[in-house]
């Protein structure tokens, strides 16, 4: 009833080279390609923006289903192995299914409580509230693309420009990010050991809730 996770091995991962926490995977299923996009912004109570691009690659008008499975709960309940994760990124649908479902419909978002997700898409939308999942089956013309904008949080909802907020948080990262000092030549010049580095620093600040300057 739940029907299948992505497979995570024919999963392509979109890496930023310049370090900045701006998350992508491609996934193909039937005739459509799916790219994830997904950022938080800065604040004490960070908002995590996404964006799902489909694309019918197919020679002929198709459809496809694509759910949302919508769970609040511990990282140690939804996420095998936290808070150390240091194995292949493999989800279990299970884990986030067996959590109960407190979602509902509110004020046009989802909400459980304090915590909110919002959906904006140009296709028709259902959420399932016995199940707590959110559906769509989009149809699409031979090579249209249609993007769903999702919004997920806590606290009061508020209007925003996808791109606008990127756009901001690129611009942050990349000011923290150019601040780094002490660093070999050696390594300077080796784009993809640079990428690393900025990658893992910037994965250290997440850890903080939020730091000074």
């Amino acid at each position: 009833k739940y029907g299948r996770k992505f497979d995570f091995r024919k999963t392509e991962n979109i890496i930023q080279t310049d370090g900045t926490p701006i998350h992508g995977i491609v996934n193909r299923f039937g005739g459509f390609k799916m790219e994830l996009e997904a950022f938080c912004n800065i604040g004490r109570k960070p908002t995590c923006f996404i964006r799902i691009r489909l694309t019918n690659e197919a020679p002929y008008t198709a459809t496809e289903r694509l759910g949302l499975v919508v769970r609040t709960g511990k990282e140690k309940q939804l996420v095998y192995g936290s808070p150390d994760c240091y194995a292949t990124h493999d989800p279990e649908l299970a884990a986030f299914c067996a959590q109960p479902v407190r979602f509902t419909e509110k004020d046009g978002a989802l909400r459980d409580g304090e915590v909110f997700l919002t959906s904006r898409f140009s296709q028709p939308t259902e959420f399932d509230p016995a199940e707590g999942i959110l559906w769509c089956k989009p149809v699409l013309a031979a090579g249209e693309t249609a993007e769903w904008i999702l919004s997920f949080g806590k606290g009061d909802l508020f209007t925003f420009d996808y791109e606008e907020e990127k756009q901001k948080t690129l611009l942050w990262w990349q000011t923290e990010l150019a601040r780094m000092q002490n660093i070999p030549a050696a390594l300077r010049e080796n784009g993809e050991a640079m990428t690393m580095i900025r990658h893992l620093t910037a994965q250290m600040l997440q850890c903080h809730s939020c730091y000074v300057g």
